[in-house]
């Protein structure tokens, strides 16, 4: 295997690696997302006696500031994940291209 085609293989396992540590912040994020959906969602439903955990006390709390806090962190998630997803399309493409590249390059040197 020539330099260059080792380059490129070493260039794919980098890119790989950081598709996977993007993979799992978004997958990370996605699941704080969907706690925080299914809190609202439980919330809505509720009609009084809403609590607040900070740490390990509960504090009663008001609806109203829950919900707001709430759907502050969702948005706030969701852009994360739509960031994340922005930073992995490229280099999915890139990834891709490699492949393609690689491939093209061995099945060269077999022949």
């Amino acid at each position: 295997m020539d330099n260059d085609t080792q380059q490129s293989l070493e260039q794919l396992q980098e890119l790989e690696q950081k598709i996977q540590s993007f993979s799992i912040q978004r997958q990370s994020f996605e699941a704080r997302l969907a706690e925080i959906e299914n809190v609202l969602s439980e919330l809505s439903r509720s009609r009084d006696g809403i609590y607040k955990v900070i740490g390990q006390i509960m504090f009663p709390a008001q609806k109203s500031t829950l919900e707001k806090e709430l759907q502050e962190k969702k948005k706030l998630f969701s852009l994360r994940i739509s960031s994340i997803e922005k930073q992995e399309l490229p280099l999915l493409k890139q990834m891709e291209d490699l492949k393609l590249k690689i491939t093209s390059k061995l099945k060269n040197l077999k022949s």
